[in-house]
């Protein structure tokens, strides 16, 4: 019956009854998954905006422009949660490290954010098939980008992530490249 208690004896092996007792519980949970979120959203961001560098051909996309152009965005501005978006380069130096195995995951759903939104309600990436197929695809071109494309400037010479790094979108998947205009953000 659903809902109902199971009060049946159950067999686990030490380590996994150990692992479940030292897992942080469901409030730390829910503070870890929003500190991921504002990690994952900064990387994404940022590697949205070499890529829409990129793209509309400004000159020398690099780390460091999207950074200074991700401090005035982030200027004054907040979390959901009311704290003050990071700005500092180190902090968004490490937040990008964290998470470079998924920022390509995180910079498609921040694009559909803004200005190159490719569905009617953000939302929908993660309800409809046919937004996530997209989001997807959206990803893959980044990812795309990120493994291939090396800054000018970089010493050593190195793509932006390092394709040993991320995470793949799976080969059924076609890249889809977003369609930017002349007005970066």
């Amino acid at each position: 019956m659903p809902g109902a208690v199971d009060d049946s004896p159950l067999t686990l092996p030490a380590w996994m009854v150990q692992s479940l007792l030292n897992s942080p519980g469901k409030e730390e949970m829910k503070d870890l998954a929003a500190d991921g979120t504002k990690r994952g959203t900064v990387a994404g961001d940022l590697l949205g905006q070499i890529y829409e560098m990129q793209m509309m051909a400004l000159p020398e996309p690099s780390f460091g422009k999207a950074v200074e152009r991700y401090k005035v965005f982030a200027l004054g501005l907040t979390y959901g949660d009311g704290e003050p978006l990071k700005y500092s380069e180190q902090t968004l130096r490490k937040y990008f490290d964290e998470f470079a195995s998924v920022a390509h995951l995180w910079a498609a759903f921040r694009l559909n954010q803004g200005p190159y939104a490719y569905t009617d309600d953000p939302r929908d990436v993660f309800h409809s098939s046919a937004a996530f197929f997209t989001f997807l695809g959206i990803a893959k071109a980044v990812a795309d980008f990120a493994t291939t494309f090396i800054p000018k400037r970089t010493k050593p010479p190195r793509t932006v992530i390092d394709a040993d790094v991320l995470i793949h979108v799976p080969d059924e998947v076609s890249p889809i490249r977003l369609h930017f205009h002349n007005n970066p953000t």
